[in-house]
């Protein structure tokens, strides 16, 4: 059998030019759909080494001669970017429009952000509420102390003795000495001032006012009333 013919290499040259114009491609697509500037370093980091930093140093070279790209250098670093002459100016009123949309977003953004604080407002206020062990427990004091009170207005309404008939004689003579102790005292008392008065050169009430004595009336206590 005839020996088999092998297959014809490709140039090393073509081979390289060839990588060096899928690398472009790559490098262009990429700086097109962001359409921002970036140097080699960010540019071989966001693609992900796709292309090894040697071929994207030369296929920048290629796309800036080509005109796809432009170069601007900043001190010791280089920046690129697509050429912006390819892109369609935009209508003024188109741009406006965008600026009404963005103060739109704006407004909504400040709305969420405000309806945010109001709600974790209100998460803290629950938070703080007690809990539901603790609030079963504050109900049970809360029933207790119901009942009791209840019981209480239940015995007033039916008028049930509260005290022995002993102790109410004991407050009732208690009280009917009190009154007839004041009386006497304010008989006593009314007697020595007008005594005092007979010869006192000013008035009753500046009588009253130097010995520190507060009449009935302005005390607002009446003692026919007792």
């Amino acid at each position: 059998m005839p020996p088999k013919k092998q297959a014809e290499k490709e140039p090393s040259g073509k081979k390289a030019e060839k990588d060096e114009n899928v690398a472009a491609g790559i490098i262009y697509d990429y700086l097109l759909k962001q359409n921002r500037p970036y140097n080699a370093n960010d540019i071989c980091t966001n693609l992900h080494e796709q292309v090894g930093k040697a071929a994207l140093v030369k296929a920048l070279t290629i796309l800036v001669t080509e005109n796809k790209i432009k170069e601007k250098t900043y001190g010791k670093q280089k920046i690129y970017f697509v050429d912006q002459s390819g892109f369609a100016k935009s209508d003024p009123a188109e741009l406006s429009k965008m600026d009404e949309e963005i103060d739109g977003l704006k407004r909504k953004a400040d709305e969420l952000v405000a309806s945010n604080e109001a709600v974790d407002k209100e998460l803290k206020a629950l938070e703080s509420e007690p809990g539901t062990d603790e609030a079963k427990r504050e109900i049970a004091i809360l029933l207790e102390e119901n009942a009791r009170l209840k019981e209480k207005l239940q015995r007033l309404q039916s008028s049930e003795a509260l005290i022995s008939p002993a102790e109410r004689d004991r407050i009732f003579k208690q009280y009917e000495s009190n009154v007839k102790e004041w009386k006497r005292r304010k008989r006593m008392a009314t007697e020595i001032t007008d005594a005092i008065l007979d010869n006192f050169p000013k008035s009753k009430k500046l009588l009253f006012e130097e010995i520190g004595l507060v009449p009935d009336e302005e005390a607002n206590v009446d003692i026919k009333s007792f």
